[in-house]
Order: structure tokens, then sequence, then C-alpha cells
């Protein structure tokens, strides 16, 4: 959506609406960017809206802002910006893949920068070879993020990235597009290493696999900091709390059994209310893991792997979790449910330690009323918010 005019929405010219409907829970996208905002990280940010079009209600979409001029010009006051790349084919950071990357500035004819970047990486032997020209603890993150979550569709699939030349001088890693994190695809299986992880790319290659030291380093403190069960299983719980009834009513069809939003003759999987509370939290079925349960797994595999110090109550292997078995391996082989709880079994085993969470990101606590790049003009008024429980961090 780009808003017409002079006005704008909390600062933002460009805002996005996702559906996210390749995933059932509506948290991975709010997930991610809200550990990239906690962690300090450039990026966009991401909250929740019920849609109306003309007033017919459309169902409730994550809300983004995105990476356009404006952004840039809010984030770093640079207009106009000519090095603000959006990569879809970028195999890897050499010349010839350039065109791998499109500049969003369509003026724009002479890409020398760009192109002598490229070759920078290209002629790099170590991490000191590129210090200069790139935000290095900046891709690091990203990139133990990125392990974590297993994130296969941005540069592990040379797309759904950005790439920025700062007024700094420094080009910067922006990542995009999370609806397939936290293990979508990846039933069960598990990466016990980065290098496990990642595929052949030679930025990958100069500033992690030829000396892991820093990257490690890093990758520890975004599993002290964020992505343990401790702070993440609260995060779940109260975004959950905060979007269940208008879940809910995105789950209520008409009276020709259509569901908000859907297109004539549309076919798509609609994922079950039952479903959106069982793979938010420790269920694996279809091609999800649970939301909770891929952390949990993840944070086990880290902690032993890079010998961390974690906490005990989600290392043991006796800890237990509740499961939806009916939808638990839904079209995959059985399992082993040796610790795991029916749904309806309660157990003082089933708690979790939790965390105050508003220092992680401000959420509204009252009601407030595809990641393409297809743009509409729209005035204000079209999208309604709640300004009085939400603020310019909200989005």
């Amino acid at each position: 959506l780009k808003i017409r005019g002079k006005e704008e929405l909390y600062g933002l010219k460009h805002l996005k609406l996702r559906a996210d409907n390749s995933e059932p829970t509506y948290l991975r996208t709010k997930l991610i960017c809200d550990i990239h905002n906690y962690l300090g990280l450039r990026s966009i940010s991401a909250n929740y809206v019920q849609l109306y079009i003309n007033d017919t209600f459309m169902g409730l979409y994550i809300i983004t802002d995105s990476y356009k001029d404006s952004w840039i010009e809010k984030v770093y006051g640079e207009k106009n910006t000519t090095n603000l790349y959006k990569c879809v084919s970028l195999d890897d950071f050499t010349t010839a893949y350039a065109s791998g990357c499109i500049n969003k500035n369509e003026e724009v004819t002479d890409e020398t920068e760009w192109i002598d970047f490229l070759k920078a990486v290209e002629n790099a032997e170590s991490a000191s070879d590129l210090e200069n020209i790139f935000e290095i603890d900046h891709f690091l993150y990203e990139m133990a993020l990125e392990y974590l979550t297993n994130s296969f569709d941005r540069i592990q699939s040379s797309q759904n990235f950005y790439l920025y030349k700062q007024p700094n001088g420094k080009w910067i890693y922006l990542a995009n597009d999370f609806d397939l994190d936290f293990g979508k695809f990846n039933y069960k299986k598990f990466h016990q290493s980065f290098e496990s992880f990642t595929k052949d790319i030679n930025i990958i290659d100069i500033l992690i696999l030829r000396d892991p030291t820093r990257f490690n380093q890093i990758l520890r403190d975004v599993v002290n900091r964020v992505f343990n069960p401790s702070t993440i299983y609260s995060h779940i719980d109260e975004l959950k709390t905060f979007i269940k009834p208008y879940v809910e009513l995105d789950k209520v069809p008409d009276s020709k059994g259509n569901y908000p939003g859907m297109m004539k003759n549309e076919v798509c999987y609609y994922y079950t209310l039952r479903e959106w509370e069982a793979f938010t939290e420790f269920t694996t079925g279809r091609e999800f893991n649970g939301l909770k349960y891929w952390v949990l797994e993840m944070y086990r595999i880290v902690c032993s792997n890079y010998n961390l110090e974690c906490d005990p109550l989600y290392i043991n292997k006796n800890y237990k979790y509740p499961v939806d078995r009916e939808l638990e391996n839904q079209f995959y082989d059985s399992i082993d449910f040796k610790y795991e709880l029916p749904i309806d079994e309660t157990d003082n085993s089933t708690s979790v330690v939790t965390t105050d969470i508003h220092s992680f990101t401000e959420i509204p606590t009252e009601n407030s009323s595809d990641s393409d790049d297809s743009e509409y003009e729209v005035n204000v008024p079209t999208i309604t918010v709640d300004k009085e429980n939400s603020s310019e961090e909200d989005i």
C-alpha cells in the first residue's frame, strides 16, 4: 500500500498487508520482526490489522512496513536513495550475478558502486578485507537467526533480502519475508550446525566458515538474549492472547461457506482454529513444526553442539509438553510420543518459565481495529487503527 499525497501513517508512506496463509499461526512474521527489533537489528516491523474493503470484512492480516525509499528516508535520512537493491537471484556475491539484485530506484543507470561492492567481496580473503564496506556483525546476527529458524527462503535461496549502501559507506544486509521460518518444510529435521545448514556462498565462506569464532560469539548472544524457550514462549503466549479473538473471526465462514477474504473459486487449505492452537505450541503436523517445539529442539541442539550454558529445565529430555495427537504427524509416519502429553492432560511439568516481555516489543492489550510487490495507492483513512493502544513501535 502506498499512502497518497503527503499523508503518512506513523511516518510511513509504504505498508504491506500479508495474509501469510502459507502457515497456520499468524505468528512467524511477527515473531521474527520482534526478534530483530529486540536485538537492535535494522529491520521492518510488524503488527496486526483487520481489513475491510467497501465495508466487507476481509479478515486478519499482518501489516508491515516495506523496504522502499520512504523507509530509507525515515531510518537513515537519505532521500531518493540510489543504492537500495532487492535481491531475487543472487546465487553468489560476485559480478557474474550482479543482475540478481534490482535497484529499487528505476532512474539509476550507473551501478558502479554496486559492481565495486561485489568485486570487493569476490576478491576478499578474510573479514578484514570487508570491514570498511560491509556491516559484518549485522550480517552475522542475521545468519545466526536464519540458522536458528531454518530460514531457507532468503540468502540460502538467493532471494528475499535487500542490500543497501548506508550513508556511512557500508553496505547492509536487510532480511525480508519471514512466513516460512521456524522449520516449515523441515519436518522434525534439525541442522546440527551452521555448516550443515548453509549452502556454498562466498560471503558466508569468507565471514563465517573460514573462521567461525566471531559468528559463534554472536550465535551465543542471540541464544542467551532471545532465542530460548524462557523468552520466546512468554512472547508467543502474549501474542496469542492478543490475536485470538481476531483469529476466531477469521475462521467463521459466511452463509455460502466462504471465509473472510477468500477470493471466488480460490483453492487453498484453510487452517482450523484447533490447528492454529496446536501448531503455535508443540504439535507438529502437515509440513509444520510447532513453533514452541522448534524453539525447544533448536535450543537443545545449539546448547549441546556449541557448548552453551543453558536452562536445565528445557535441556532435560524428560521435559514434557502438550501435543494434539490427532493432528500430530498428519501425512507423516508416526513417531515416539514418549515425552509428549495429550493436549487435554494437565501436568505441572508442562509449565514454562516466563519473563517480562514489555521490553521485547510493545503489544497493545486491548482491541484495535502476500508477500508480492503489488502496490496500491490508498488514502490514510482506509486503514483503521486504535490510536490509543498503538504506537509507532507497534508497526
